[in-house]
């Protein structure tokens, strides 16, 4: 099981590497006040129980997340980082997950450079909380600093449905 949670975080990393190939410049503190203003927009907007993270395409890391994980997962946010992620992915969610990104670097690859920051990518799939049943998570991410073709980060808000 543990060889195949590998696989598959190295097959979604070969996908994310083709929309980025260099390093962001964008220092963490900006990355934080970025994510003050998110969380004050959808603290108004979005139903439910959510939180937050920072997805860091160049490192295939999430670079931060919201306290709110432990409430909706169980886990607590310095324990979750994208191997952990994928780990507690269903096992039946996983080729969806792959298929469901690959799909989405070729239309970030393909559309305008300008367009690049006018769509938010949405899709669900069940992961297994900390008391090892599964939660069933509306992902719905938006691309947070590119530079060109460079998709350096991605801001993510995570909804138990």
């Amino acid at each position: 099981m543990q060889s195949n949670n590998s696989d598959l975080y190295r097959a979604a990393k070969k996908f994310w590497k083709t929309v980025v190939h260099k390093k962001s410049k964008i220092s963490t503190l900006e990355l934080q006040l970025q994510l003050e203003v998110h969380k004050r927009l959808f603290s108004i907007f979005q139903p439910g129980s959510y939180y937050f993270l920072y997805f860091d395409i160049y490192r295939g890391e999430i670079e931060g997340i919201s306290p709110e994980v432990s409430s909706i997962l169980g886990y607590q946010p310095h324990d979750m980082n994208m191997r952990q992620f994928m780990d507690k992915m269903h096992p039946s969610d996983r080729s969806y997950f792959l298929t469901f990104e690959n799909h989405t670097i070729q239309f970030f690859n393909n559309i305008p450079v300008e367009k690049i920051g006018c769509y938010k990518v949405q899709y669900d799939l069940r992961l297994k909380k900390q008391d090892q049943k599964y939660a069933r998570i509306l992902i719905q991410y938006m691309v947070a600093n590119h530079e060109e073709r460079n998709i350096y980060h991605t801001f993510h808000i995570h909804t138990d449905i």
